[in-house]
């Protein structure tokens, strides 16, 4: 299935006169918020940070825009880097998709990009290929466009960047999806790369005898299969060192760039674990099951994982390619994760809010700060771009992610009822900040040109670590509890004494009032005493 989807013209003149609202629903307030922080980032799938603050951004059109820093306005963005127009393909999910700025820029000055080209393979034959491609992310016929991929090294002077080297070309393509992906650091100051298997997923593909993109004289199965061959760059997870990524060869494979993985149908998106350098892996399905694989740190071992497609997908035999002759022998790893596109998940809030049928594993983060508080160290975030929902797991006690504990972050409340008002949150690519007391997660939102900002507000509970005490979580919620519930019945025992002093007050009479009740009519007898000269009152009365 397609990751990065167009937005077709009625859409967005419905948008113009309707206000789409752009909307992302935490699942949890007491735990996270979540703001835009840039609207209007054209077509941004990848961003990187600097060591001195400075944000990059990858366009999907062929263009590297350079933002002071993450505070500066989406309008302070300058180009500083532009393929060829003509030479970059866009259609479907093509096009710029991975970027690298170098660890000690701006010292190294020096940016490397995964773009898709309107050529082939063949670095001597420069030539246009037929215009069959799309215009954007749609309008054309999967299976119709020919187009490969480069690696490119850019230096960059006083914010110009120009093409340094074309370091590596291939994943020669027809379809419209499963080309290019992404590009990380390894510990070790190299990188790796991903590509898909480059065949339609519209039908099934095994290769076209005369297309552009067959191999001749290759008598293999082609199409989706290239990604069990070795000499193929399609369907893998790729290595080069970091000499090769600084030097002036062209790099092939066997020759500066090795094959670290295979098997995979669409690694879009990756991140490596900042303990154990192994890398998650996020693999786009085909009909039923998406996948999150880990390759074990491809820096302690030469061995090549193999993630079984096209004859697996998920846990099962895949539907289109499982009886194929050459399946009956392939040993495969199983998938660290898979889920149905069909039932998505049971966790909190995944069945209410998350978009199943379509769904595409496309952007992952290790959060590697402390701020928000050891349960936060190295853990994952991931997103599913179809799902439109962000998730995350809690780390095992050895800090890696437990599969048992995952649980949502955001959602789209528009996504499940297709509420055209609403619009998509298309997440490729996640990135985390920490600068001294402040983190915070950026997720990169391409169907919305937005660059959103997600904070975890829960860790204003948690004591630092330099704390003498040191209290969880739970226990600060029952401190809490306690006090709201002292503070009630303080309220609840004043509000009864002011009503009791009121109740005193109604039925009390004041003193005049009372005075005027205790005197009766006089008796005529003592009407006459009253009435005696006072020198007589006290003499007997006449008998």
């Amino acid at each position: 299935m397609a990751m990065i989807s167009g937005i077709p013209l009625w859409i967005g003149v419905v948008a113009i006169f309707m206000f789409i609202e752009c909307r992302a629903v935490i699942q949890d307030p007491s735990l996270y918020s979540e703001s835009v922080l840039w609207s209007g980032t054209n077509r941004c799938v990848k961003y990187q940070v600097t060591r001195s603050g400075q944000i990059f951004c990858g366009d999907k059109d062929g263009i590297v825009r350079m933002f002071p820093s993450i505070t500066s306005s989406v309008e302070a963005g300058v180009v500083i880097w532009t393929n060829d127009p003509d030479l970059t393909a866009t259609w479907g999910d093509r096009g710029l998709l991975g970027m690298a700025v170098d660890q000690n820029y701006p010292d190294n000055p020096y940016i490397w990009v995964l773009v898709s080209v309107n050529r082939l393979e063949n670095l001597n034959d420069n030539s246009i290929r037929p215009n069959n491609c799309g215009v954007g992310d749609g309008g054309g016929i999967d299976g119709s466009c020919d187009a490969a991929a480069r690696l490119i090294r850019i230096k960059v002077n006083n914010n110009v960047g120009v093409t340094d080297q074309i370091l590596m070309s291939g994943w020669c393509s027809n379809g419209m999806s499963h080309h290019i992906g992404n590009l990380a650091w390894a510990k070790d100051g190299g990188m790796f790369l991903s590509g898909g298997d480059g065949s339609s997923y519209t039908v099934e593909d095994r290769g076209t005898m005369g297309a552009p993109c067959h191999r001749d004289g290759d008598t293999r199965p082609q199409g989706a299969w290239r990604s069990q061959w070795e000499d193929y760059t399609h369907g893998k997870i790729l290595y080069i060192s970091k000499n090769d990524l600084m030097g002036n060869t062209v790099l092939t494979l066997g020759n500066g760039a090795r094959v670290v993985a295979k098997g995979l149908r669409n690694p879009f998106r990756f991140a490596i674990h900042p303990v154990t350098n192994d890398l998650y892996v996020g693999d786009v399905g085909s009909i039923y099951f998406e996948e999150i694989n880990i390759i074990p740190n491809p820096l302690a071992t030469s061995n090549i994982p193999n993630f079984g497609w096209p004859c697996f997908e998920g846990p099962t035999l895949s539907p289109m390619y499982g009886a194929d002759s050459g399946c009956s022998s392939l040993q495969s790893i199983k998938p660290w994760m898979y889920y149905s596109r069909s039932k998505g998940f049971s966790i909190p809030g995944a069945q209410e809010h998350c978009m199943r049928g379509s769904v595409s594993p496309s952007a992952f983060a290790f959060h590697t700060g402390t701020v928000w508080g050891s349960a936060w160290e190295n853990r994952l975030v991931w997103a599913d771009s179809s799902m439109q929902c962000v998730f995350t797991f809690e780390n095992t006690a050895a800090s890696v992610p437990d599969l048992s504990k995952m649980s949502l972050i955001s959602y789209n409340d528009g996504a499940v009822t297709a509420d055209i008002n609403i619009a998509q949150n298309q997440w490729v690519d996640f990135f985390f900040t920490d600068t001294g007391n402040t983190s915070a997660l950026y997720a990169a939102n391409y169907h919305q040109s937005a660059l959103t900002k997600i904070n975890y507000i829960g860790s204003r509970f948690i004591v630092p670590k330099s704390s003498s005490t040191k209290l969880s979580s739970k226990t600060v919620f029952i401190i809490i509890i306690v006090v709201c519930a002292a503070l009630l019945l303080l309220a609840i025992i004043v509000f009864a004494l002011v009503r009791r002093h009121q109740r005193k007050s109604r039925f009390s009479e004041p003193p005049q009032q009372r005075r005027s009740i205790a005197l009766e009519p006089l008796s005529p007898l003592a009407e006459t005493i009253r009435n005696r000269p006072i020198s007589t009152r006290n003499k007997a009365p006449p008998v």
